[in-house]
């Protein structure tokens, strides 16, 4: 009885606190061992990433998992990425013992984005992400066909938890009717 009952105590503690806006309370009670501290992302015409999927091979993403802030240095077209560069220098400076950044890049029919992720869990050291596009909008007809989405998420780690060492990347079409999907 003394095991059910700290059980059910636990479950209603993780459900008032996640209903009070307590993620950091409510993420250690359920065993999470991070939480996302910032993220910053959105579309462009411009590749923001070396190695990044084109729109070549669209519709297409990639992610990518930074522990070193001399990553976005080397990988990042900081040429390209316009208004948002004052926002992932400080992402970038960030980047430390107790966090880690995702990155995701898709080449995608204009009006999808990336959306950050359906799920994403840390499994050990690996950091399991699962990402699918969802639909934004309708555009007029004179829009381009394709567009870059991008998603940089600053990761804070919990209750003394490792950073992550590699990380599992799935992207699946999902919202993706047919008639969007050119790669074969």
């Amino acid at each position: 009885m003394g095991q059910s009952r700290r059980a059910v105590m636990a479950m209603g503690v993780t459900a008032v606190a996640g209903l009070a806006g307590c993620a950091t309370i409510s993420d250690i009670l359920e065993g999470r061992k991070a939480r996302v501290q910032t993220s910053n992302g959105g579309g462009s015409q411009s590749r923001y990433i070396k190695g990044q999927p084109t729109f070549e091979v669209a519709p297409a993403a990639d992610g990518w998992l930074v522990t070193d802030p001399e990553w976005m240095n080397d990988n990042v077209r900081w040429e390209h990425v316009g208004g948002r560069k004052m926002s992932l220098r400080r992402i970038q400076g960030n980047l430390n013992s107790e966090t880690f950044l995702t990155v995701f890049a898709g080449a995608l029919p204009n009006g999808y984005a990336l959306e950050d992720y359906r799920d994403a869990h840390l499994d050990g050291r690996t950091i399991h992400v699962y990402a699918e596009p969802s639909k934004t909008s309708d555009l007029p007809p004179s829009s381009p066909e394709y567009t870059y989405d991008y998603s940089f998420i600053l990761w804070r780690l919990l209750d003394d938890a490792k950073p992550p060492t590699e990380m599992d990347f799935n992207f699946r079409l999902g919202a993706l009717s047919a008639d969007t999907a050119t790669a074969e």
